[in-house]
């Protein structure tokens, strides 16, 4: 598979994203063809005191990360771990006190020099396409430094390249990197309940949300993915007409969307807070609630960390790779031919703007699963 300039232009992504990837491509190809290969020497992990971890991407790619961190601080309790991630998904990484020493981020120049002054034994890129954050990994000097094989370039800039596969669970790409290092990392097979919420954020969210409610997500970070205001109606006055009340979360950009919900539907039992909480709070949320139903998207996976039960919606995103497993959770797939369109963060529709994946879903359909869900989530 190979992307390129036509795959970054008609992608959708927001501007900042795209020029990201544009250098990447350019000048980040560049400077892999002239660095210089690694030496594929053997890993000795006696040595290893303090290693950075980059994680680009979003908040979803970042959740994939935590069950690792919590593996290695058992392993290894006197282990440093810095992580190097984007603004978007930092805050992930701050939800358990003490699980990382500090987090960098690469689309702030202060505070990536900063972490260029650092010497790790060990940098672990998790990225799986691009160019540079594995010349990150080389430019830091470390011992020695992991990463995906995924593009010969890359794969000559690692001490340890890994295979990688596109059509497997996220979790297991991330074992077989791990494993290099790692014992504990080999044995675990979810996400689910990775995540800890702190007593003081739980009773606030108690304070904000009726008790037994279902979750909602309108919208997840790019317009394919978004459900149109019926079929959120359609969803909502099922698990009202059931007697459980629905909040409403995610970004800012589905406010509009919440807001002409509230008007159509009128009711005390639905409560709107999107673009009103923080990651933290959301995930408080979240905790409390009984179901979550939504896309794929970083809501979606903290909700399986934290141990709640969800109903997925897949449209352009790979669910083999990225969908729940176990039996609480449920997954809503036209499994249309052209889906996925998403590769190695790259959504690049082929559907002329119908969005037939995602607008083609009637919610009625699925009120069998609902109630499935339901009953085994009681």
């Amino acid at each position: 598979m190979r992307i390129g300039l036509s795959d970054i232009i008609y992608s959708s992504a927001s501007f900042k994203i795209k020029t990201l990837k544009f250098f990447d491509l350019t000048l980040g190809g560049l400077l892999a063809h002239l660095a210089c290969a690694r030496k594929k020497n053997p890993f000795e992990d006696q040595k290893i005191r303090n290693i950075l971890i980059i994680r680009p991407g979003g908040i979803g790619d970042a959740v994939f990360l935590l069950p690792f961190l919590k593996a290695l601080k058992e392993e290894r309790p006197s282990l440093e771990i810095d992580i190097l991630c984007e603004k978007r998904n930092r805050e992930v990484f701050t939800l358990e006190p003490k699980l990382v020493r500090d987090v960098f981020v690469y689309d702030s120049l202060r505070s990536f020099f900063s972490l260029m002054k650092n010497k790790y034994d060990l940098v672990v890129d998790t990225e799986q396409w691009h160019y540079l954050s594995a010349l990150t990994s080389v430019f830091l000097r470390p011992g020695y430094n992991v990463g995906f094989n995924t593009r010969p370039l890359r794969e000559k800039l690692f001490n340890r390249p890994v295979e990688f596969s596109v059509d497997a669970y996220e979790l297991e790409n991330f074992k077989r990197l791990f494993a290099v290092f790692s014992k504990k990392a080999e044995s675990l097979r979810d996400i689910d309940g990775t995540l800890q919420v702190s007593g003081q954020v739980t009773g606030w969210a108690r304070g904000q949300i009726p008790a037994g409610c279902v979750c909602l997500q309108l919208g997840a970070s790019i317009e394919p993915r978004t459900l149109t205001v019926q079929q959120a109606e359609t969803i909502i006055r099922f698990f009202l007409n059931k007697g459980l009340p629905v909040v409403l979360l995610g970004a800012a950009a589905t406010k509009q969307a919440g807001r002409a919900l509230q008007e159509k539907i009128k009711s005390g039992q639905l409560k709107n807070l999107i673009g009103q909480t923080t990651l933290s709070q959301s995930v408080a949320i979240l905790k409390e609630s009984k179901l979550f139903v939504g896309q794929d998207s970083g809501l979606l996976h903290l909700a399986c960390a934290i141990g709640v039960p969800t109903v997925a919606i897949f449209g352009p995103g790979n669910k083999t790779k990225w969908a729940p497993r176990g039996d609480r959770h449920k997954v809503i797939s036209l499994d249309v031919a052209c889906s996925p369109c998403t590769f190695f963060g790259y959504t690049v529709v082929s559907c002329k703007g119908t969005f037939h994946c995602m607008r083609g879903i009637d919610f009625e359909r699925f009120y069998p699963l609902f109630e499935e869900s339901l009953g085994e989530n009681k």
